[in-house]
């Protein structure tokens, strides 16, 4: 079985993870089945289409009479649209015209010299959001998930696991993902509820 696109892991981290020698191929297949498997999880429960590239996103949302609107997908790459009922709102050429412009410390647009006047969906955002590559601990925490599920696969029932190079244990139920797993799940769900 290949890589596949959505994969926020990869075959070789795992297994350096579970200590399986690289040239030891028999469980391969089950490895990328659950990698593949852990990746569609995490996209399902952050709500985005991908964590390992950008996307383009169309919205719109009630005004809030506030210069700032926060955006549901981060980090902000760039915006192709903004218009606030019918007017059409151009990038602000220095942070000091009218306009719009990105407050990369709060994935943020702020509007400059106006606000986002209140109404019913009358906010309406072309954007890119996303990221080039796997954020580091979205690899990490998936890595972990699909060491949890291959160890896991034959115990259904354990409620515990011991973490490699004597790092402890971890225990859930045997539904639920690890609790370090499931804090970085929730750190990359949408800023604004769908």
């Amino acid at each position: 079985m290949a890589a596949n696109p959505i994969d926020l892991t990869t075959l070789a981290d795992v297994k350096l993870y579970l200590g399986i020698k690289t040239t030891e191929t028999a469980d391969d297949a089950i490895l990328q089945s659950l990698i593949t498997g852990a990746s569609q999880y995490w996209l399902d429960r952050t709500v985005r289409g991908s964590l390992n590239s950008v996307e383009n996103y169309d919205e719109r949302y009630n005004g809030n009479g506030k210069q700032e609107l926060m955006l549901r997908y981060y980090p902000i790459v760039d915006i192709a649209l903004l218009s606030v009922g019918p007017f059409t709102i151009p990038r602000s050429a220095d942070y000091q015209q009218f306009g719009w412009a990105l407050n990369d410390q709060r994935d943020t647009v702020i509007l400059i010299a106006s606000a986002f006047v209140g109404g019913l969906r009358n906010v309406h955002v072309a954007y890119s959001a996303g990221f080039e590559e796997t954020p580091y601990d979205v690899a990490e925490a998936v890595t972990k998930q699909v060491g949890v599920n291959y160890r896991r696969r034959k115990t259904i029932d354990q409620d515990s696991l011991a973490l490699p190079e004597g790092g402890g244990t971890t225990r859930w139920r045997s539904w639920e993902v690890p609790p370090e797993v499931e804090r970085i799940i929730q750190i990359y769900k949408p800023g604004v509820p769908i």
